[in-house]
């Protein structure tokens, strides 16, 4: 290993580990799909694999009594240019399956904005995720400013812009779809065509 090699190893930086389905090589195919490269792999004494791309760097660790119920594992990804980012992993899983997965396990998002950046998720096929967002600002700043202007919406557009958050944060589609299910039940008022036609679409 040269200096220049071992140096660039020694850098500040944090590698997340993960816990995923004993089958590692799925973990493997996966990630390998969206264009990283195994930096390292073992299978004895236990299973674990390490990859990086050119803005992230994880591992993994295969568990014998690994749940996939109960798993809820993940991190937060930041980049400075998401257009990029997410265009070439999503070019990348279209060339190796042939299609983009977006629903199960694995699954691929599509692009969001929320309160506080865009953003989009990444689900592997033992249920990590990972959120790759490139921040509009301060997350404080902003979701102070969104909290407040939710304040003067109606009861409706309160419940709408928190099913977003639900769906598209978070990816809970069934709480978000509750959300709407109820406020739509409880809705009297009229409401304008733009906001009746975004509830019924992400219903």
């Amino acid at each position: 290993m040269s200096n220049q090699e071992l140096n660039e190893l020694k850098k500040n930086r944090t590698i997340p580990i993960f816990d995923c389905l004993y089958e590692i090589d799925q973990q493997i195919e996966f990630y390998t799909a969206l264009g990283f490269k195994i930096t390292y792999y073992q299978k004895a004494p236990y299973r674990f694999v390490s990859v990086k791309n050119e803005f992230t760097e994880l591992s993994f660790y295969g568990e014998k009594n690994f749940d996939l119920e109960q798993k809820q594992g993940g991190c937060y990804i930041v980049v400075s240019d998401i257009e990029t980012v997410y265009n070439r992993l999503k070019s990348n899983l279209k060339t190796f399956y042939g299609k983009i997965p977006v629903k199960g396990l694995p699954r691929f998002s599509r692009l969001n904005l929320t309160a506080e950046d865009r953003r989009f998720n990444i689900t592997d096929p033992s249920g990590n995720t990972l959120i790759v967002g490139e921040p509009l600002g301060d997350s404080t700043t902003l979701m102070d400013r969104y909290t407040e202007d939710t304040k003067n919406a109606s009861k409706f557009e309160k419940a709408y812009k928190w099913a977003f958050r639900y769906a598209y944060s978070k990816e809970d589609f069934l709480g978000a779809s509750n959300l709407l299910e109820s406020a739509f039940n409880k809705q009297s008022d009229p409401l304008s065509n733009e906001l009746y036609f975004k509830a019924k679409c992400s219903k």
